[in-house]
């Protein structure tokens, strides 16, 4: 549960509640390479949403991901 505290107690992370993540910011904010979130987006361990060449991970499945870890 603190790491849930983690995500909401970091404002200064530039990222608004509730809007997707884009894989660089996602992988800087929890401390991971963005090849690692790609590998678990591939094992079908982390959901995102592709559109274009963009990958976009929903915020949900963020703090799901910072809560219970990849």
């Amino acid at each position: 549960m603190p790491a849930l505290l983690h995500l909401e107690a970091k404002p200064h992370s530039g990222h608004e509640p509730g809007r997707p993540w884009e894989l660089p910011s996602l992988a800087a904010f929890l401390n991971v390479s963005k090849k690692t979130l790609e590998r678990a987006i591939k094992a079908e361990k982390l959901k995102a949403i592709r559109i274009n060449r963009r990958v976009l991970v929903p915020d949900s499945e963020a703090r799901r991901v910072a809560e219970a870890g990849l």
